[in-house]
Formats: C-alpha cells, sequence, structure tokens
C-alpha cells in the first residue's frame, strides 16, 4: 500500500503540474476529490521536507524550483511504472489490449475508417478508442499518457517529449468564387493572392497554420479576412462570399463543391498539408502499436522504425518528407 501510495502522490503532484495549478480540474480528470489531492500533495511535501507548491491560501500560484525537479523525476518514474506494465501485457497477451487514437476531424475522416479496418483485421482483440481533439488537447492527452498516439497535421507540438513521424501528404487547392479575379488568370503566384481576403484556419490553441506562416517566409503578408477553427468551416465560409480558401484537396473528395464555387490548382512550390503520428518519447511500444505506425506509414521496415525513434524529430522530417505517398 505504501508504494502504490507513493505513486499515487507522484501522479497527483504531475496532473496538478499539467492542469496549470488548477487542482479543481486535476481532480475532475482523475475522478476524485479535490481535497484528497490537496491532502495527498501535503503529506508528499510533509515526507520528503520540501514544498513542491507555492501557495496563497488554499491555491497553487507556482511551483518551487525544487518542485520543478521533482516533478520532471516523477514524470519519468510514472513512464517507466507504466512501460513495466505494458511489457507485462505483451508477455501474457500480445494479441489483446487497447488502443486510444487522438484525431484531428481531417484525419477522423478521410484517414482513420481504413487505417481502423486494417488493422482490425490483423488485430481483432485490440480495442480502438478514438477521441477527436484540438491540437492543445491532443498535446495534453500525450502527455498525460490517455493517448497513445495522435493524428494530425505536423505539427501539433515540438514538445522534447514527443516524436513525430510524418505519414502522408496531401496537395493544397485555392477555392474561389467563379467570378473572383483570381479565376480568370493562367497561373497564380503568393503575391496575387496576398491581394484578396483569405479564410485562415486557425487552430484552437490560437495558432496561425503553415499556409499564412508560408507567405509570411517568402516574404508576402497574406489578407486574412478572417479566420476559422476547422477546415471544412473555410469551404462553407468561402461558399458565403468571405474570402477565398486553401485547403487540402482531399476535402472537397466526397462532397460536391457548391454551384459558383471554383477550384485552382497551386502551381507554384506550395508546400503540402503533411499528416504526422506522434506518440511520447521513451514509451514502451507493444507490437501491435508498431505494427500501426507501420500501417501508417508502409514504407518503413520495423527495423528502420526502431532505428529512427532514437533520432531528433527534425532530423526524421527531413529525411522523409520528400518520399511521402501523396493522397490527392
Amino acid at each position: 500500500m505504501l508504494v502504490a501510495m507513493k505513486l499515487q502522490q507522484l501522479r497527483y503532484i504531475v496532473e496538478v503540474a499539467r492542469h496549470d495549478l488548477n487542482v479543481s480540474l486535476t481532480a475532475e480528470s482523475l475522478y476524485t476529490s479535490q481535497p484528497g489531492i490537496s491532502k495527498q500533495i501535503r503529506l508528499l511535501e510533509d515526507e520528503l521536507d520540501i514544498e513542491i507548491f507555492e501557495r496563497s491560501g488554499k491555491h497553487f500560484v507556482q511551483i518551487t524550483d525544487v518542485g520543478k525537479e521533482v516533478i520532471s523525476q516523477a514524470e519519468q518514474i510514472l513512464l517507466q511504472v507504466e512501460n513495466i506494465r505494458r511489457l507485462a501485457r505483451e508477455h501474457l497477451a500480445p494479441e489483446h489490449g487497447k488502443l486510444d487514437i487522438a484525431m484531428s476531424h481531417l484525419h477522423a475522416r478521410y484517414l482513420l475508417p481504413q487505417l481502423v479496418g486494417h488493422f482490425k483485421e490483423q488485430y481483432p482483440q485490440v480495442v480502438i478508442h478514438l477521441h477527436q481533439h484540438s491540437p492543445r488537447q491532443m498535446l495534453q492527452r500525450l502527455l498525460s499518457g490517455r493517448a497513445d498516439f495522435a493524428l494530425s497535421s505536423w505539427p501539433i507540438s515540438d514538445h522534447p517529449e514527443l516524436i513525430g513521424i510524418p505519414f502522408c501528404r496531401w496537395k493544397r487547392v485555392l477555392i474561389a468564387p467563379e467570378q473572383h479575379p483570381l479565376t480568370q488568370r493562367n497561373e497564380l503566384t503568393l503575391g496575387d493572392i496576398a491581394l484578396y481576403p483569405l479564410v485562415a484556419y486557425v487552430s484552437s490553441c490560437g495558432r496561425l497554420s503553415g499556409i499564412e506562416n508560408f507567405f509570411r517566409e517568402q516574404g508576402v503578408e497574406p489578407t486574412i479576412g478572417s479566420s476559422v477553427c476547422d477546415l471544412e468551416l473555410v469551404v462553407r465560409y468561402v461558399e458565403q462570399g468571405a474570402g477565398v480558401g486553401i485547403i487540402p484537396g482531399t476535402l472537397l473528395a466526397d462532397r460536391p463543391l457548391a454551384s459558383g464555387l471554383k477550384v485552382l490548382s497551386l502551381g507554384f512550390d506550395f508546400p503540402d498539408e503533411v499528416g504526422v503520428i506522434m506518440f511520447r518519447r521513451h514509451r514502451f511500444l507493444r507490437q501491435y502499436m508498431l505494427d500501426f505506425i507501420s500501417l501508417c506509414n508502409p514504407s518503413l521496415s520495423k527495423a528502420q522504425l526502431q532505428q529512427q525513434l532514437q533520432r531528433p524529430q527534425q532530423e526524421w522530417t527531413q529525411e522523409v518528407l520528400a518520399n511521402l505517398p501523396c493522397l490527392g
């Protein structure tokens, strides 16, 4: 009981830190009581004879310097405990388990159905839990261990604890009203597009998509007419005359484009939408998890995957981006 209690205490301090010191939200996420968390953290501090959190009354206001080191060590301990559990389950029941996947709407609609179908043929006894989330929520689920993988557009985070493996790309297209001046041009340039209001995609954590960043990297300032938090909403807003939009072409694969709209190819070297599978570094991956990654990127052998898992994220992306399969 003593060991279990101490692991529980470590889990509490890690989760409080991840929830921005909000004990109420932490208790809700762990399905326990706020007083219980506060009591266990105080017991841990008393045992260690340090303060992990600075307080103002009953509220945590800051993590102490020594507290940051304790929390960092606690994260590693909890990760290793989970790795041991996974290792045991892999030995006892390699064909059984669960797979928790966080994903964006784009991947949920256009990639997961086929991937899950192929995976279930190989592992019918593995239960799959799918959760559609914002980039911020996907990051939280990965770091807390509640998700094994996140499928999103590159990148959702450059967090050092995460590994990202690109596995597909989509060509982007421009959609505009049929009578829009851009539809009268034989070839489009960034400067041409920047003259007109753009319906921009902004993630729920407030970050502009790579499209707007690409404009600025080329020395062109886009005209942001409006912003939305869902790629399919870009289509809807363009349909309503709010501006032009740049989207992955696959969004139009199974839906008729509204009359009065036109799809334009981007003839210059415009970046593709890149799909990425992300997971926590140093986390033990069961065989069926490795096989799921292989399904996402069949061009990678298992030996290559094991080798590349130790490499920095940016080296990986530069090496494989040019060879990713294009989904349209």
